[in-house]
């Protein structure tokens, strides 16, 4: 098997990573339920990335996860464009994509299920164009391939395939051991750690600007 491309390889998750074990029963429960599209939704900087990369290194074969920053990626192609690139990279043997939209949308799926992929397409809501067409194909056909999708926005409509999982703040007890562990890296003092602590229901990334 070849190697994926570092730049579309699954980020490692932070450490320590603290709580949500309730989040990730969530996660594991959906996949092993057999939904093929799952999307988590949730205000900036709560954590969906963090979750998700934390569940795919438990319970996936992170060699064949493949990784898509939306924000990254160029917008030209909208939600395709980067998704594209990514497959490319990922599986350079395969046929070139077709230029028609339907018919691109079929290549994307048959190119990850022939490589039993895991999909991540991280950010969903920075390529607009055609994000709604493309998640509603994914959950109507895919079947082999997994596809994990994060969003502060999207919240599709749920079936047996597409599956939206909101992810709202930590749990109070669990951001104030990540603020502390977070202070205490930083060389704060005592009473800083303490204020760090005490943004309890501020998302996690926002434990760095204590």
């Amino acid at each position: 098997m070849k190697s994926l491309p570092l730049h579309v390889r699954l980020p490692s998750p932070p450490r320590p990573f603290v709580g949500r074990e309730a989040d990730l029963a969530r996660l594991r429960s959906a996949r092993d339920a057999g939904a093929r599209v799952i999307v988590l939704t949730g205000a900036p900087g709560v954590g969906k990335t963090a979750l998700l990369a934390e569940h795919l290194g438990r319970h996936e074969a992170v060699e064949r996860v493949i990784f898509v920053d939306m924000g990254a990626a160029p917008t030209e192609g909208g939600a395709r464009g980067p998704l594209l690139d990514a497959l490319l990279a990922a599986a350079p043997d395969a046929t070139p994509p077709p230029a028609d939209d339907g018919a691109r949308d079929a290549w994307l799926v048959d190119t990850a299920e022939a490589g039993a992929f895991t999909v991540v397409l991280d950010g969903l809501e920075r390529a607009h164009a055609g994000a709604d067409a493309l998640v509603a194909a994914l959950g109507r056909h895919a079947r082999r391939s997994a596809w994990w999708i994060t969003s502060r926005g999207l919240a599709p409509a749920p079936s047996a395939a597409l599956v939206p999982v909101p992810l709202g703040p930590m749990a109070t007890d669990e951001l104030i051991e990540l603020a502390r562990f977070v202070a205490t890296a930083a060389g704060l003092d005592p009473a800083r750690a303490d204020a760090a602590a005490a943004r309890a229901h501020a998302p996690p990334g926002s434990c760095s600007r204590a």
